[in-house]
């Protein structure tokens, strides 16, 4: 399993775990890749590889990882801008998008053909904008269709589809879908929702999220192109609920929430 986070200076950090116990880890010195012995004498044995910092840049953070270890994320320059990035599978990193066109952006997820989805902000008028890009094509990137508003990309499966967020003319944000083939396909809002977004779509075209609701609270989704967007609700006795992810076998997770807590939670 491969774990992404970032560093104490700023640099993503892509970290390879072998084996792992339920027990804690025991700290282990900065750099070092010694295995590091944890709960009831198991052994964790693990290497932190540091994605390193783009010229420019203080800090940064990797968002997703596909299976070839091709990575993507953000990094931030000194004038504390964002801007997408990807590591390829030798550790190399690229910006994605020319600086003029694309600040104010993150690479949020990579599929196994090395096709990466995420946003960028337009200079011009201030906006964000979901964007289509390839490990393999130099950090050019292809912007995604609108409905009218800002937008941004955040799932992407093996097949090339893209899923997020799209607003229209008035703002209202709405969950949807970006095919291989082209084009935009608005999945909408639920019933007296107050907006959505689509966090994940898997090789069957599943797709989950959420609904932004009146007072502040969320609830999770299902789509289908078949059955169209219905409802996840939070387990009994909670009050707001989210989607996360779904994988193949059509497993989806997420969150449920009270006042008092949020858990996470598995539809399937």
């Amino acid at each position: 399993m491969s774990l992404l986070g970032w560093g104490a200076r700023g640099a993503a950090l892509l970290t390879i775990i072998v084996g792992c116990d339920a027990e804690p880890v025991d700290p282990q010195p900065a750099g070092s890749m010694a295995p590091a012995t944890i709960g009831r004498g198991s052994l964790l044995s693990f290497g932190v590889v540091d994605l390193g910092l783009p010229n420019g840049a203080v800090a940064s953070t990797a968002r997703d990882v596909n299976d070839a270890g091709a990575a993507v994320g953000w990094f931030e320059d000194a004038a504390a801008v964002r801007h997408a990035v990807v590591w390829d599978a030798q550790g190399t990193a690229a910006e994605v998008g020319a600086p003029s066109t694309a600040v104010g952006a993150s690479s949020e997820a990579i599929n196994s053909g090395g096709e990466f989805t995420g946003y960028a902000k337009d200079p011009a008028t201030g906006l964000s904008a979901g964007f289509r890009a390839q490990v393999a094509g130099g950090g050019v990137v292809a912007p995604l269709p609108s409905l009218g508003g800002p937008s941004g990309g955040l799932a992407i499966n093996d097949a090339g589809d893209i899923v997020g967020w799209a607003a229209d003319a008035s703002g209202l944000r709405h969950a949807v879908l970006w095919p291989l083939s082209g084009g935009i396909q608005d999945l909408g809002v639920c019933p007296g929702g107050s907006g959505a977004t689509a966090r994940g779509v898997n090789s069957s075209g599943l797709v989950v999220g959420s609904c932004d609701l009146p007072g502040g609270h969320s609830v999770a989704f299902w789509w289908t192109s078949t059955r169209g967007m219905r409802l996840l609700p939070p387990r009994p006795g909670e009050i707001a609920s989210t989607a996360a992810a779904v994988n193949d076998a059509g497993a989806i997770v997420g969150t449920s929430a009270d006042v008092a807590a949020v858990l996470g939670v598995q539809w399937d």
